[in-house]
């Protein structure tokens, strides 16, 4: 089976240009999901840590071009139809957040030297006069450190997926009976009581579609997307991105310190390992088992198998 790598290029102040890898897979259609079309380092494909061949450490892998769908923004008027219509916080909780709470923690890169952070949203609620508008309350890891938060997202544009790469039995074919990109901008202020605390804002992209589902439910109506993969021939494809370039949704900002007035940059998405060789080189490596890099593991990566339920009890660090 051939191999193929994702450039992942994804605007914001983190992200440089990189790699991560996959498998081309065998379509009748041309167009497939990338999940299908690919083993990416996923959170759901390294829910443990695997053992480390020789081999798969010195994994090189030949590119394969990344190209964004094309989509028509939606005037004000429909935007804010949307935002009545839909609720959007299964985006960020999932349909199962009530039954497993660690479906709402996310990882992500913070500061120049990109250590591991972690965000767990405890409640995302639309607000009942502003539809475009998510109040969130959450917790933050870093490190030792864990600090309860609060604040809001504000969704200011959203865009619908129109191309010709795609047609309509791809989008039921993934499950999907349409799909939109939105951007906004978030401000998450931490408890000013806990030490080394501060206030997270910037940008949010967002990659989401209305679901399909043939059951009766519809409790996770809204989702969000990844990727498609084209076929172009036997050995070659590109991957068809919006605007989180496959990582489902970015936070894309910085944390101010309130004591020092300290800036650092951070990332947050919904699957970070989708784009992280684009922030570290060769982040994810391996072929048969895909696994953080052992050089990396000091920046706060050796303990994501540890399935510590942090979020339970934030006390402050005096």
């Amino acid at each position: 089976m051939k191999t193929h790598v994702f450039v992942l290029l994804v605007t914001g102040s983190f992200l440089a240009s990189s790699c991560s890898s996959g498998n081309k897979p065998e379509s009748t259609t041309g167009i497939v999901p990338a999940a299908m079309a690919t083993q990416p380092a996923t959170a759901e494909a390294i829910d443990q840590e695997p053992e480390l061949s020789p081999e798969d450490e010195f994994a090189v892998y030949p590119p394969v071009p990344v190209q964004k769908l094309e989509t028509i923004e939606l005037s004000q008027e429909n935007t804010t139809q949307f935002l009545q219509k839909h609720n959007l916080s299964t985006v960020w909780l999932g349909a199962i957040q009530s039954e497993d709470a660690s479906a709402s923690v996310f990882n992500g890169f913070y500061g120049e030297d990109r250590y591991r952070i972690e965000m767990y949203l405890a409640s995302v609620e639309k607000d009942a006069r502003q539809p475009n508008l998510y109040r969130i309350t959450g917790k933050s890891r870093f490190k030792d450190n864990i600090v309860p938060f609060s604040g809001q997202i504000t969704i200011e544009s959203i865009g619908q997926v129109q191309d010709t790469s795609l047609t309509r039995e791809n989008l039921e074919n993934w499950g999907f009976k349409e799909i939109f990109v939105a951007k906004g901008k978030f401000t998450l202020k931490e408890d000013a009581s806990f030490k080394g605390s501060g206030v997270f804002a910037g940008e949010v992209f967002i990659d989401l579609g209305i679901r399909n589902f043939e059951e009766s439910y519809e409790a996770n109506e809204i989702d969000t997307w990844t990727a498609f993969y084209k076929e172009i021939d036997e050995d070659s494809g590109i991957q068809l991105t919006g605007l989180s370039r496959g990582s489902g949704f970015l936070l894309d900002g910085n944390w101010t310190s309130y004591e020092t007035n300290k800036v650092k940059p951070v990332l947050v998405a919904k699957d970070i390992f989708l784009i992280s060789n684009n922030i570290l080189e060769n982040f994810m490596i391996g072929e048969r088992d895909v696994v953080i890099n052992p050089k990396y593991r000091q920046l706060g990566w050796d303990t994501y198998w540890s399935n510590d339920e942090w979020w339970n009890d934030a006390k402050p660090i005096l």
